[in-house]
């Protein structure tokens, strides 16, 4: 068990992997990373940075408690080839790649709950699956002094799929889901690829809708 009972923020400086099987607790208890990442015990801390320009490995088991405020890698390149289960997490990346889109093995999940946010600039799904449940959001990029639309392609959208500002899509992307603007929000959806609408999408509560511009090729399949 590794505990932080201070008032102050603490910084660990991690060199080398981390494999956590039991506990990590403290909200004033920050990581900066220099590799990767595997979790299928408890983690709940402050931010977890990853401040380098190389590919970090991330992976955190159904079943364990991943649960750090934040996310960072503005400048690195994360991916996994497993499932990474998300809980009330701000996770804000440049690039980000899911799944080695092969068909010997089961298609690889990113899940968001409880009002977790999905900021990326760059992501490649490889036919790999985001669920988003309990209030969470996909949204563009933001980081300091950068704006930028998100770039997702080859994913399978499910669950309640909350959008905030520009998302570009490109290749096969499916909404399984329920699709709405996040709150207070107009959303812009660019199609340049194949958008296969499964599922619903609708205004929300408020009445804020989609704007859709469509270069490639939408398919409606559901409402």
């Amino acid at each position: 068990m590794l505990v932080d009972d201070s008032f102050h923020l603490s910084t660990l400086y991690v060199d080398n992997n981390i494999t956590n099987h039991g506990e990590i607790t403290g909200n004033n208890l920050r990581f900066n990373i220099g590799a990767d990442i595997w979790n299928n015990g408890t983690w709940v801390s402050s931010n977890i940075i990853f401040d380098d320009t190389t590919n970090h490995y991330l992976e955190a088991y159904q079943g364990s408690v991943f649960s750090p405020y934040a996310i960072d890698a503005d400048s690195a390149k994360i991916s996994s080839s497993g499932n990474i289960y998300l809980d009330s997490v701000k996770l804000r990346a440049k690039y980000f790649n899911l799944g080695n889109n092969d068909p010997l093995y089961p298609a690889d999940t990113l899940s968001l709950t409880n009002s977790s946010i999905l900021n990326v600039d760059e992501f490649t799904g490889n036919n790999s699956y985001i669920e988003l449940n309990n209030n969470s959001i996909l949204t563009n990029y933001i980081s300091a002094g950068h704006y930028s639309s998100g770039y997702y392609s080859d994913v399978t959208l499910k669950g309640d799929v909350l959008v905030n500002g520009a998302l570009h899509f490109f290749g096969d992307v499916y909404q399984n889901g329920t699709m709405q603007p996040a709150n207070a929000s107009l959303p812009t959806i660019y199609v340049h690829g194949t958008f296969y609408n499964n599922g619903t999408i609708e205004a929300n509560c408020s009445g804020d809708n989609f704007n859709f511009n469509i270069s490639g090729n939408f398919t409606n399949n559901g409402n």
